[in-house]
């Protein structure tokens, strides 16, 4: 709370005329203004005429956010001024260009947040018995609300971790437009401004507008509206970069020997490890449907991919162990990896499904006996019935392939969203 000293010399040097007067000249000038002041009653003659107050918003510092819970904790400065009638003295006959009373001797706009997140409806300092009300000798009033802000504000995760959002602070005035009415302007005075070390202010801005709250009866509102982004380094980091690695890992199982027995445990490995990391994003994004973190369709996604891996492992090592007990293949199972192997890259095919131009049916099947016959008979695969070893060779082929193709699209889709979205123009 150091800044709000800092803040009140800035304020004071710009709205301050500096006059030398003594105890006595300010103890007779406040006596006479407020000789016949209420603090009650609007001071304008004519009480059909409403009082603009102009209304300024600082933002100092986000302490925090918490985007689960939808509440953002600031500090922060509302400055506002409007014109007292019954407040006016001759700076030529008191020598004095400004007072400062008390805020509960004086009428002033009665003005609170529309949106807290606590019991807490104003902006309120530590100690209210140090507010005061500065007056200029024309009149003019100057009130500055400052402290912690607790407000509701929506996350929108959708593009985690580089996901902004935009927060909004509504002041109202407590009483009708009729007799009250609130204009966002700039006074002109700068505020040091502190960083957060995980959220980066990009913009505030101030609005006005008023909502009908009885037929005939308006009150006037003035938005601040504060946009901030993510700081990505500490998620990329310990959630972002292990995801693609552990999703490129888990591929590589179909290069193992199927002999090593570590297939089942290393892919099991990873998918248990995946739903870590599910969980671990699940607990620090808020549990809402609309919208849904991109990020975490991704870890779903290699989620599913890790679960099919193991799938497709455990019908791998199935087929590895028929070619070691020499058990005959299905025709169904040749068909399916006849497709298997014309899917696969050509120069990663294990054997042809089709006879070589100019040599008939017959001689094909010849070939095929002389082959049964051979020694060699496990590692060199007839042209038109594979055995089990082929079998297990060209599914091993065939989904590393696959899944390798799925996670290039996976990650090129989320890469081209992230670029959209970095570019100002979202895709979704």
């Amino acid at each position: 709370m150091a800044i709000f000293p800092m803040f009140l010399l800035c304020f004071m040097a710009c709205f301050t005329t500096i006059l030398a007067y003594t105890y006595r000249d300010e103890q007779i000038l406040l006596h006479t203004l407020f000789a016949n002041y209420s603090s009650t009653i609007r001071p304008v003659d004519q009480q059909s005429q409403a009082t603009a107050v102009q209304a300024d918003f600082r933002l100092l510092e986000i302490l925090s956010f918490d985007d689960r819970e939808g509440v953002l904790k600031t500090i922060s400065i509302l400055t506002i001024t409007w014109l007292d009638e019954k407040i006016r003295w001759n700076t030529s006959v008191y020598d004095i260009g400004n007072i400062y009373v008390s805020p509960s001797s004086v009428w002033r706009p009665r003005i609170f947040l529309n949106n807290p997140a606590s019991e807490q409806l104003q902006i309120e300092s530590g100690n209210k018995a140090d507010d005061r009300v500065q007056y200029q000798s024309d009149g003019r009033a100057i009130y500055t609300y400052n402290g912690q802000t607790t407000t509701r504000c929506d996350a929108n995760i959708l593009y985690f971790p580089f996901d902004k959002h935009i927060c909004e602070l509504n002041f109202v005035s407590y009483e009708p437009t009729s007799r009250v009415f609130l204009v966002a302007q700039t006074l002109g005075f700068v505020v040091p401004q502190s960083r957060n070390k995980e959220w980066e202010v990009l913009t505030v801005t101030m609005s006005q507008f008023e909502i009908r709250v009885a037929s005939g009866v308006n009150q006037s509102n003035v938005k601040a509206a504060i946009t901030f982004q993510r700081k990505p380094g500490f998620v990329i980091l310990n959630m972002f970069l292990p995801i693609p690695c552990f999703g490129f890992i888990n591929i590589l199982v179909f290069l193992l020997p199927e002999s090593s027995g570590e297939r089942v445990s290393f892919s099991v490995t990873i998918l248990l490890t995946l739903v870590f990391f599910l969980n671990l994003v699940g607990e620090s994004l808020p549990p809402v449907s609309d919208p849904i973190s991109i990020f975490n369709v991704i870890i779903m996604t290699q989620l599913l991919n890790s679960f099919l891996i193991v799938i497709s492992t455990l019908f791998t090592l199935v087929a590895f162990e028929g070619g070691q007990k020499d058990i005959n293949v299905q025709q169904s199972v040749r068909r399916v990896v006849s497709v298997m192997n014309e899917i696969v890259p050509k120069r990663n095919k294990v054997y042809s499904d089709t006879i070589p131009k100019g040599q008939k049916e017959e001689d094909a099947d010849s070939v095929k006996e002389s082959h049964d016959e051979s020694k060699d008979q496990e590692t060199v695969p007839s042209d038109r019935h594979p055995t089990w070893n082929v079998v297990s060779e060209v599914t091993n082929k065939f989904y590393f392939w696959l899944f390798l193709l799925l996670f290039i699209v996976e990650c090129s889709v989320y890469l081209i969203l992230m670029i959209f979205y970095w570019c100002n123009t979202p895709l979704l």
